[in-house]
């Protein structure tokens, strides 16, 4: 009975030790604010058809596209439609379209959803739950900030802050 009760002490403290070492913590993500990347204007014009031959490697993708383009049309940085699709689990392919010309524009992979705006460039991807923490263990799919650079056309990863302490952070809503 005593080796019993010395094993399961052991195995108690062995426990409680693991769990205080911080394997599986909560860790704060810090995003930017969506206003910090506003957009002039909010493009109100004709919206142009989808022109697939300016970017032919989306000709793959034709269906996901013309659907995320018709049911969500004017989402992102003042004149495009961000669509994404499904590419296995977790993995999710996306691209914008120009509103006012039709072009498409490659974007961001993800494994876990996107956030943006249509008055802002930035995009988040694999946004963190709305208390902004994750678990350490979850890297895999650890949120990003990518901000649109309007002349190039691509995009540009901002630096994000994750904290292992509860903080309230400047995200908004």
């Amino acid at each position: 009975m005593k080796k019993f009760l010395l094993s399961l002490t052991l195995l108690v403290n062995i426990t409680i030790a693991l769990a205080q070492d911080g394997s599986v913590r909560n860790i704060h993500v810090y995003l930017p604010a969506f206003k910090t990347y506003n957009v002039d204007s909010i493009y109100t014009g004709k919206v142009a058809g989808i022109n697939f031959d300016s970017n032919p490697q989306f000709k793959l993708f034709r269906t996901a596209i013309r659907q995320g383009y018709k049911n969500n049309k004017l989402n992102f940085a003042g004149h495009y439609c961000f669509v994404w699709w499904g590419c296995g689990s977790p993995c999710q392919q996306s691209a914008i379209v120009d509103l006012k010309t039709g072009r498409i524009y490659d974007t961001l992979s993800g494994g876990s959803g996107y956030e943006f705006r249509k008055d802002s460039r930035m995009v988040v991807v694999n946004p963190p739950p709305k208390n902004n923490l994750i678990y350490d263990y979850a890297i895999a799919t650890k949120p990003e900030v990518w901000v649109l650079n309007e002349q190039t056309k691509k995009f540009v990863q901002k630096k994000i802050r994750f904290y292992p302490k509860l903080h309230q952070g400047p995200r908004e809503d």
